[in-house]
């Protein structure tokens, strides 16, 4: 059984600095110096779309640097970070000259994914689980434990889990007993 690591804690700068300068070039305050001869979307990065982009990173950055809390706060967060992250992608495909025209091929992958996204977030402001809390049972964690052969962090682990949850306490127990 594979564990689900989260992204260290590091990782949120790397998203702050990245949307900080994509955000700071936008807006105009680093200056842009065009390479000669290249071909891009932008002429140059002081669009609404290059913005997005940049706010998208920093609410990416807030996302990782407060992962684990509940708060409402961070479902606004998520729910601009979706909105940051597809609108421009919406507008380059459906509006720009070089998107795909009527983009009806694209439309359907663009609706997937917001119902997709917002059928997520709805299920985790209603507290059911979303798959990926799997890994936070401490039972099975003292089962991948016991798996490679480290009984000592596995009996700690449930003895803690035992006083975490005690409603779960005589599950604990049962495989505290095996130990």
């Amino acid at each position: 059984m594979p564990i689900n690591r989260p992204p260290p804690r590091w990782l949120c700068l790397v998203f702050f600095l990245v949307g900080g300068y994509i955000i700071l070039l936008a807006l105009g305050v680093i200056p842009y110096y065009p390479r000669p001869g290249r071909r891009s979307i932008f002429a140059d990065p002081q669009h609404w779309q290059v913005l997005s982009t940049g706010v998208c990173f920093v609410c990416g950055g807030i996302a990782i640097a407060f992962r684990g809390s509940r708060s409402f706060l961070l479902h606004i967060n998520g729910a601009v970070m979706l909105v940051t992250l597809l609108a421009p992608i919406v507008w380059v495909f459906f509006f720009s000259e070089n998107g795909f025209g009527n983009g009806w091929s694209l439309g359907l992958f663009v609706v997937m994914a917001l119902i997709g996204g917002l059928s997520t977030w709805l299920r985790t402001r209603q507290g059911r689980s979303t798959g990926t809390e799997q890994s936070d049972d401490p039972l099975a964690a003292a089962q991948v434990y016991l798996h490679y052969g480290r009984v000592a962090q596995a009996r700690e682990l449930l003895i803690q889990a035992k006083a975490r949850y005690p409603a779960r306490a005589a599950e604990f127990q049962r495989l505290l007993d095996t130990l």
